[in-house]
């Protein structure tokens, strides 16, 4: 018999639509869980809580631990593989990226506690009353584009803009 302790752990998958536990009207959970029983510190301990998340748990409780070992370290290492936070290790120029950008936001008087502000422009009533449009001159894409493949004999690229295919048949 081994001198190594004994885990139980109670595994809750997912229900499917989900990922989080449901309850019904009496307060039990809905959930599939099932008991797990584990040797500590073992390959088989490491394996199963690096790939609790790949098993579609959604909470994973030690409900009993059997032998000598420290009941609230084993569940900071099951909680931390049920919530990991990745580390990424940043170039040289990323660090210089985020430096850049935290002074930038503090010169700007950003944080991320703070309101956004909101500014407000005055416009006027009716701006468009005050433009002259003669309708002979407006010319529309379609006029456009029949007159560029009149003169160079082939039809314009359709995401050109009249802009564009002025510019083309000026050449």
């Amino acid at each position: 018999m081994s001198n190594k302790a004994v885990v139980h752990l109670r595994v809750y998958r997912n229900n499917g639509r989900d990922n989080q536990i449901s309850y019904n009207a009496d307060g039990s959970v809905q959930n599939e869980n099932i008991l797990v029983k584990l040797t500590y510190n073992t390959l088989e301990w490491t394996n199963y809580l690096k790939h609790l998340l790949v098993n579609g748990f959604v909470k994973v409780k030690v409900e009993k631990v059997i032998g000598e070992a420290d009941v609230k370290a084993i569940e900071k290492e099951v909680e931390k593989a049920m919530h990991p936070k990745v580390e990424v290790v940043l170039s040289p120029e990323q660090k210089k990226i985020a430096d850049l950008e935290a002074k930038l936001d503090s010169l700007m008087g950003k944080s991320d506690k703070s309101e956004k502000k909101v500014t407000v422009f005055e416009v006027e009533e009716n701006p468009i009353e005050d433009i002259e449009v003669d309708a002979e001159k407006v010319e529309t894409i379609e006029e456009i584009r029949k007159q560029y493949k009149e003169k160079l004999g082939k039809r314009a690229f359709p995401g050109w803009s009249i802009e564009e295919l002025k510019e083309k048949m000026n050449k």
